[in-house]
């Protein structure tokens, strides 16, 4: 384990991947964050710190994980970012995709000139 603070000050432990990965599939969806550097985080109960995984181990977990979506995704599929599972599509809109997940109830939009997709097909978006 490691300890290192953020800017504001607020300490942050780094685990190794496999105790990170069981604290975070323990806690709940409010004490999941993702740090200013991109890497996820769980907050504490009392929210005066966080536990997450070194950067150099991020780096090669970050780097995998994109080589995994993209190797397993099907079309019309979206592996979700929190829990790596296949999400539902909820809506087609004319520049985006909407996904729900089931099993860690999120939900994520992109835009079709990311993800693929005819742009302009779909529902139009009222505004």
């Amino acid at each position: 384990m490691k300890m290192d603070t953020l800017p504001d000050g607020t300490p942050i432990f780094s685990l190794r991947w496999d105790e990170f990965r069981s604290d975070w599939k323990l806690a709940v969806p409010p004490q999941r964050v993702v740090l200013d550097d991109g890497r996820p985080a769980v907050r504490s109960l009392s929210g005066d710190s966080y536990v997450t995984i070194a950067w150099p181990l991020w780096e090669c977990v970050r780097e995998r994980f994109r080589e995994s979506l993209v190797t397993t995704a099907k079309k019309r599929e979206h592996l979700c970012e929190a829990c790596h599972t296949p999400m539902k599509i909820t809506h087609e809109y004319e520049h985006a995709w909407t996904w729900t997940c089931d099993v860690c109830k999120s939900a994520e939009i992109h835009g079709k000139t990311i993800v693929g997709g005819t742009i302009g097909a779909g529902e139009h978006e009222k505004t």
